[in-house]
């Protein structure tokens, strides 16, 4: 039944998947960067 799937919409719920990744890992970038270090070693902090 995949191969039924079109493919249009499959790349469509890929992309929004992607869309709400990047957004929560954005959310997640703000919030360690506004709390320091309390939750990120010092390493990635320095990344962020």
């Amino acid at each position: 039944m995949v191969g039924q799937f079109p493919l249009k919409l499959l790349l469509g719920l890929k992309f929004r998947v992607f869309k709400i990744a990047l957004f929560e890992y954005g959310v997640f970038l703000a919030m360690s960067r506004y709390l320091g270090e309390i939750y990120l070693p010092q390493e990635i902090y320095n990344l962020g």
